[in-house]
């Protein structure tokens, strides 16, 4: 766990709506975005920013954004359902 800095914090209080995503059809690109911060919305219904630190298999290795702080979590890729 680590704090997020203050851009970050500014920047990633913006929540992407489901439209705004990628389409269901192009969640396999998301492994192009090590190092990057995406929204991630999963098929359970949840959505958060998430900072993809590698992919490790079919799941990535990152970070959720809660309460301005990053905290560890892998997600399964097939969990994922779009992202932004």
């Amino acid at each position: 766990m680590f704090p997020a800095t203050e851009t970050q914090k500014r920047l990633l209080t913006f929540r992407p709506t489901r439209p705004h995503c990628l389409a269901e059809a192009d969640v396999g690109t998301i492994v192009n975005c090590i190092n990057m911060v995406v929204f991630v919305w999963l098929t359970n219904g949840n959505g958060y920013w998430y900072f993809i630190k590698h992919v490790q298999g079919d799941t990535l290795i990152g970070y959720i954004l809660v309460n301005s702080r990053w905290i560890y979590n892998p997600i399964p890729q097939k969990q994922v359902w779009i992202y932004y």
